[in-house]
C-alpha cells in the first residue's frame, strides 16, 4: 500500500468515552458526527497555520449546515 492509499483509509475506534474518526473526508462529516453524539457547542481549536487553509471552512461549514453550535479558539 502507498502513501496516498494510507491517507485514503478510513476508520473509527472508540477510546475511553469518546470515538475517535479518521479518514479522507471526514471533516465534511464532523457536522453530522457531533450531532449524532448530541454536541450541543463544540469548541474548534486551530493554529494560525490550519486557520489560513481551507480545513478550517470547511469544519465550520460542516457544523453550521448541521446546526451544531461552535466557537473557535486561535
Amino acid at each position: 500500500m502507498n502513501l496516498m492509499e494510507r491517507f485514503r483509509r478510513q476508520f473509527a475506534f472508540t477510546w475511553g468515552v469518546g470515538t475517535i474518526e479518521f479518514g479522507a473526508g471526514k471533516v465534511a462529516q464532523l457536522g453530522p458526527i457531533a450531532k449524532g453524539m448530541k454536541a450541543r457547542n463544540l469548541l474548534v481549536v486551530t493554529d494560525k497555520a490550519i486557520a489560513k487553509t481551507d480545513i478550517l471552512g470547511k469544519v465550520e461549514d460542516s457544523l453550521k449546515a448541521a446546526k451544531v453550535s461552535y466557537t473557535v479558539f486561535g
